[in-house]
């Protein structure tokens, strides 16, 4: 999948949004927000997947 920069960009922003106000509150407060876009079903992701997914996320950037 390609995105664009801008989306690059909005994707991480809202990744450390999730990393700063939604993580620290557990995954019963994180379950609402993965309902609403469709996914209630999935295990949130902890703090240090959300890290190693921004770090992909940059270094896909680079290539």
């Amino acid at each position: 999948m390609q995105i664009t920069d801008q989306e690059r960009a909005n994707i991480l922003a809202a990744l450390n949004f999730w990393l700063e106000e939604i993580v620290p509150y557990g995954t019963d407060f994180a379950r609402p927000h993965l309902e609403a876009v469709g996914c209630g079903e999935q295990i949130p992701l902890a703090k240090p997947e959300v890290q190693e997914l921004m770090k992909r996320i940059r270094q896909s950037h680079s290539r």
